[in-house]
């Protein structure tokens, strides 16, 4: 939010007072703050949760894999990309020999 430019002198004076003051009328403030900060734990039936979404995700993508392998190898007999690319490639192969010799 301040976007990594530092507080003012006053600024962080202030603030330095501001959290001796909340400390110093709620003293167990403190405490509370680090077990916020400790996190929790899933439970069992959270972690069971998660495992099943986890594996029916998992289960899609594969679908979705095998789909879109199925429709490239279609695409790829139909277009036959692999031999145009060969074809192209060997074309200007030969083109590129053609114009050493010319300028031999």
């Amino acid at each position: 939010w301040n976007c990594g430019v530092p507080h003012a002198v006053k600024t962080r004076r202030k603030i330095r007072e501001s959290l001796q003051r909340a400390y110093a009328e709620n003293p167990g403030l403190g405490e509370v703050i680090r077990a916020r900060q400790k996190g929790k734990r899933h439970s069992e039936a959270t972690r069971e949760k998660i495992r099943k979404a986890r594996l029916r995700q998992s289960a899609r993508a594969q679908g979705t894999r095998e789909r879109r392998a199925i429709v490239n190898g279609i695409w790829s007999s139909a277009l036959r990309i692999e031999e145009r690319r060969v074809a192209l490639y060997d074309a200007r192969r030969r083109l590129r020999e053609d114009k050493k010799r010319q300028a031999a």
